[in-house]
């Protein structure tokens, strides 16, 4: 029975332990699952950093340049070398997404531009004059403008402006002489440091304004377009609540930080798709009012087969462990099955001598020569032999439960009684 019952525990146990097993595996999927994602969506918040570093990089030698020409022309009386100088500035920051360079003079109401046709001069109209001095610099600080979206050769393009107030190298330099101003295209200097970023095999950079207009994106058709609105003309049927509220409530707010969301599409491949994001932000100025943000996003399938790979061996090393408990088991129950087989043997070998020799016995006492008998402490008869009963002249039925006193004769009976008294008590 005892036997039994530690089968049952061992089979009992296994199942419990192959149990825990399966259970703490699959905890250990999903942990590695998202250790997996996590990390991957790290490595793109890196190529994010990288990319808001490079592009502020280039907005800071945009202000240096525009800094360094104001610092020429505020010193010089003369600007029969303005032309050359803003050739000079256009050649340095048309690698930068630059497109013009103008400069307008307040005093003659003129209105000098370098762009890649060359150099011109024309009438400026007063009232952009007006507006720009307006603008809310404080100290000469250099102004940067909201995305505007123009079109440029053939298509609608997200410019901005970079606009500079120069004064008069006078004691009295509190009057304006002229207006220096950089024109930007954003697609041009966000697509230099972004379309190189490819995050695993086939994931992606974009760049979006405050105003959610993406400045740059691989596919050219959402250039200077609204971004939350063009998602939804081109997958009408996609749930875009996601990436909607990481973007107006996290990404234009600052925030730097991964999540995912789903989309309708992924490079050629159509249908509901999770994609992981990572992103932060391109801050315009150093009091953070303006700011852009840049996202690099990916396909979640980019670590599906990394997570697949690492749980398959992870299965393996399961497997291994269940099937060496199993084992173990069923050899501790082998073990246990041989010992009860051969307990039961030799208990029945025991069993049968002790009955042979319990009949060898029972044989010598009914067969002697002698009265061989057996009684309780009470001094009855528990056995006589035949001979006992033969010398009584009675049967063994007569004698059993008899006392000594009414088989025995006197004197005999009191030696006998004392007898057994004394065997009893010592």
């Amino acid at each position: 029975m005892n036997i039994k019952r530690s089968q049952r525990i061992v089979g009992v146990g296994i199942v419990l332990f192959i149990a825990i097993i399966l259970f703490l595996g699959w905890v250990s999927s999903q942990k590695i699952s998202e250790v997996v994602t996590d990390n991957f969506n790290q490595q793109q918040l890196v190529l994010a950093r990288s990319a808001s570093i490079q592009i502020k990089n280039d907005l800071d030698s945009l202000k240096g340049y525009l800094s360094a020409m104001s610092d020429v022309i505020e010193r010089e009386q003369s600007i029969s070398y303005l032309s050359d100088i803003m050739k000079m500035i256009y050649i340095y920051i048309k690698d930068k997404g630059g497109l013009e360079v103008k400069y307008i003079d307040r005093n003659n109401l003129l209105l000098y531009c370098f762009d890649k046709r060359g150099f011109t001069k024309a009438k400026a109209r007063f009232a952009d004059f007006a507006k720009l001095v307006k603008v809310p610099d404080q100290n000469d600080e250099i102004y940067i403008s909201e995305i505007f979206i123009k079109n440029y050769n053939g298509s609608d393009r997200p410019l901005f402006n970079m606009v500079k107030k120069l004064r008069y190298n006078t004691s009295d330099n509190s009057k304006i002489k002229g207006i220096l101003i950089f024109t930007i295209d954003a697609y041009l200097l966000t697509s230099k440091t972004t379309k190189d970023i490819i995050s695993g095999n086939t994931g992606y950079a974009f760049v979006i304004d405050q105003k959610n207009h993406f400045l740059y994106h691989h596919e050219n058709n959402f250039i200077a377009r609204d971004s939350l609105l063009v998602r939804k003309e081109k997958g009408p049927g996609i749930p875009f609540e996601k990436i909607d509220d990481i973007q107006n409530n996290h990404m234009l707010k600052g925030e730097e930080g991964t999540d995912w969301y789903i989309s309708g599409w992924h490079r050629g491949e159509v249908g509901h798709l999770k994609k992981l994001i990572a992103y932060t932000p391109v801050y315009l100025d150093d009091k953070r009012h303006q700011l852009w943000s840049v996202a690099v996003v990916a396909p979640a399938t980019e670590v599906e087969g990394a997570i697949q790979d690492i749980q398959f061996r992870q299965f393996l090393i399961q497997l291994s462990v269940i099937f060496g408990t199993m084992i173990l088991g069923l050899f501790y129950i082998f073990i246990l099955v041989n010992w009860s087989t051969a307990l039961q043997e030799e208990v029945s070998k025991k069993t049968h001598d002790l009955r042979l020799s319990e009949e060898r016995y029972k044989s010598l006492v009914e067969n002697a020569d002698g009265i061989i008998f057996t009684v309780d402490h009470s001094g009855k008869y528990l056995s006589m032999n035949k001979y006992g009963c033969k010398f009584f002249n009675k049967t063994l039925n007569e004698i059993i439960g008899q006392s000594i006193d009414n088989i025995v004769p006197n004197p005999f009976n009191e030696v006998i009684s004392t007898m057994v008294i004394d065997v009893f008590t010592n």
